[in-house]
């Protein structure tokens, strides 16, 4: 982290002591949430039905690949809402008869709406 720094261009507004306590703040944040995810049985049900039984998938990956195989653009995603993505997606998924995507989607929506 201090090589970062030494070559990182900051303003720092508020004062040093304000821009430390933001980082110390923003890697206990980032520690909490793993923490999260790997000690509680919710958190990883979630985690894993989006990215698969091992958990080490990637769910921008795997949206990326349904809107290539479903013939979503960016621009058409960059113009819609989530929920609207995810409706368009579920549209075409149910068109290609593709149960599999489908009921990833639908996990999708439950990670939406939560």
């Amino acid at each position: 982290m201090s090589e970062a720094l030494k070559t990182a261009k900051i303003d720092i507004v508020g004062g040093e002591t304000m821009f430390f306590e933001n980082i110390v703040r923003q890697v206990s944040n980032a520690k909490g949430f793993d923490h999260l995810i790997d000690n509680s049985k919710h958190a990883t049900d979630i985690k894993n039905s989006l990215l698969g039984p091992d958990g080490k998938g990637d769910l921008a990956e795997k949206v990326r690949g349904l809107a290539d195989k479903y013939g979503i653009s960016s621009n058409d995603i960059k113009n819609l809402t989530v929920s609207a993505a995810l409706i368009k997606l579920q549209q075409a998924a149910t068109d290609a008869e593709n149960g599999e995507d489908a009921g990833f989607i639908n996990s999708l929506f439950g990670l939406a709406k939560t």
